[in-house]
């Protein structure tokens, strides 16, 4: 930790402060959570604000981090989340996954991991990666509701289905318990059972009625009985609460 405390932000800029650190990083006698905290507030700035200004000595002292420091999940994690918010997904994905070789308990990486899979549309590997992950955490429904999303998404509403029933009884935060229902409602449309989907999906509006994807998934069941005004109204209302995704755009567009 002494190592660090020369190095200090007094009279430099955000830039300059953050190259000024590639010594201590280069440093193994330097431990990793002495390092940590030095970035860790720049890497939050990047995620929300999307500046990449500072990208360049982000992305060196993350590098320094994953050489110096190999066998730590922190280090790959962090750099991970560097590549991700600098839109380097395949970056990302690969440090994600060496950190749960160095630590396949870190469950946070395979939260976030997992999350990015299904943001990126690659549910094959959303599928494999979950079910390897629920043999690790059978009891977190998080990892059940992914498992549920890829199977849905790769055309399996029936394994979708029973991953939803895996989970229905753990105790989880509302938000995903909202989401749980909307793909359970989605999943029963797929597999025809179109008037227990849309009695599921129209109480979800009602109990959520700030949940964006409550309402596409019913303006999608709207759409599949050919009451097209309906749907559009629906899909309005999701692009409204949450922003158009480029799917969204797309069925407000027909």
């Amino acid at each position: 930790r002494l190592a660090l405390a020369q190095y200090g932000a007094e009279g430099n800029d955000d830039y300059r402060y953050l190259m000024s650190l590639e010594e201590a990083f280069a440093r193994p006698d330097v431990h990793i959570d002495a390092k940590l905290p030095k970035i860790l507030p720049y890497i939050q700035q990047l995620a929300q604000s999307g500046d990449t200004t500072l990208a360049t000595p982000l992305r060196r002292l993350t590098a320094l981090l994953t050489q110096v420091h190999p066998g730590e999940a922190k280090a790959w994690a962090a750099a991970a989340d560097v590549h991700y918010c600098l839109g380097e997904v395949e970056q990302a994905i690969a440090h994600y996954r060496r950190a749960l070789e160095a630590d396949e308990s870190a469950w946070s990486v395979w939260e976030q991991l997992l999350m990015v899979l299904a943001q990126e549309g690659r549910f094959d590997e959303l599928r494999d990666l979950s079910e390897e992950g629920l043999e690790l955490f059978p009891n977190q429904p998080v990892m059940w509701y992914f498992n549920a999303l890829a199977y849905l998404e790769t055309g399996a509403p029936d394994d979708a289905l029973a991953s939803l029933d895996n989970a229905a009884f753990m105790p989880m935060p509302e938000p995903l318990e909202a989401r749980m229902e909307v793909l359970r409602g989605r999943a029963l449309m797929a597999k025809g059972q179109t008037d227990e989907a849309g009695r599921i999906l129209q109480d979800a509006t009602e109990r959520w009625p700030r949940l964006p994807e409550a309402w596409e998934a019913l303006g999608d069941w709207h759409a599949a009985r050919g009451e097209v005004e309906q749907a559009r109204q629906m899909w309005q209302k999701a692009a409204t609460l949450g922003g158009p995704s480029p799917a969204l755009k797309k069925k407000l567009a027909q």
